[in-house]
């Protein structure tokens, strides 16, 4: 699975958000993004919950723990039929 690092760049590039925007957004400094991005500083868990709500993901994909982005896709799988004899 993937990890925390590419999670993060990887849904930042999807919103099409550069790292000035998100910074903005997060109230914080491009180069703390970069080295977030680049496996050079650890988040703490407030901000870890911070970008899984801009992203509308859980923590646990954005920390690569799953592949389920949020909840919601669990809800959206069709339900298995049951054959009986």
């Amino acid at each position: 699975m993937a990890t925390f690092q590419e999670r993060m760049k990887e849904l930042r590039k999807e919103k099409n958000l550069s790292l000035d925007k998100l910074s903005e957004m997060l109230n914080t400094t491009k180069a703390t993004l970069s080295r977030y991005e680049n496996g050079l500083r650890v988040p703490n868990i407030e901000f870890v919950e911070k970008l899984a709500n801009i992203f509308n993901v859980s923590v646990d994909y954005l920390l690569g723990k799953t592949d389920v982005r949020n909840q919601e896709e669990i809800n959206i799988q069709p339900p298995q039929t049951i054959h009986t004899k």
